[in-house]
């Protein structure tokens, strides 16, 4: 099945919707709140190193950092470097390290000012922790097809792992070659969401539509 950009964003639609409106778990607790009551929160990253919280906008087009206290800070400005909407992010404390993952799906996931140019395209941001600044961008544009990045996973070795929803990739990003090359394929129906490895680091399990995948990082082989 073919996906077109109009297609995506019903979809992607849908799936928002179904989030916004889950209901909270009892005996949890709010942790910080943030005042920005259109920030749109979606990933999430914690630095074990400094115990500050990095919080990513889908709506906003920016990354917030929570710190003990719970003060709020801007750690980039609102569509700095290009960012468009921020999904997951992950912080890499060893290497001082944020990756944060900006995807564009139109009306599927609004953004502010709702700039209709690339929709489908989608980035991952490579942060210095210390600075704030853009160490490297890797981008996936809408030709031939449409991408919607989403989540990722790290590595001991500092290697990254990314879920593309809409392509129904998982792309990587060795940190020896520096490049984001495809893992796997699973097929645009199969919509690959969230990732985690395995304490040994040689499995990814891949949320997909039905159940989860698991990849066989040494052999490469897939399985449910």
């Amino acid at each position: 099945m073919k996906l077109t950009v109009a297609k995506s964003v019903q979809l992607l639609t849908l799936l928002l919707c179904a989030c916004l409106f889950s209901p909270a778990q009892e005996g949890s607790r709010v942790a910080f709140r943030i005042p920005e009551s259109d920030l749109i929160p979606e990933g999430i990253a914690y630095d074990s190193s400094t115990g500050i919280f990095y919080v990513g906008s889908t709506y906003l087009r920016k990354i917030v950092s929570v710190n003990r206290k719970g003060v709020v800070r801007n750690f980039t400005a609102e569509a700095q470097d290009g960012l468009r909407g921020v999904l997951g992010v992950k912080v890499d404390a060893r290497r001082r390290i944020l990756w944060a993952i900006s995807s564009h799906a139109g009306l599927g996931m609004p953004i502010k000012g709702n700039s209709r140019d690339c929709i489908g395209c989608s980035e991952i941001f490579k942060y210095d922790l210390k600075s704030g600044a853009l160490i490297k961008k890797y981008t996936l544009e809408n030709k031939p097809r449409v991408h919607f990045l989403n989540d990722l996973a790290l590595n001991s070795n500092g290697d990254v792992y990314i879920s593309d929803t809409i392509a129904g990739d998982v792309y990587f990003i060795s940190r020896q070659t520096d490049k984001l090359e495809v893992l796997a394929s699973f097929g645009q129906t199969a919509y690959p969401n969230g990732l985690d490895l395995s304490p040994n680091g040689r499995l990814l399990f891949v949320a997909i539509d039905g159940g989860v995948q698991t990849i066989d990082l040494q052999s490469g082989k897939t399985s449910f």
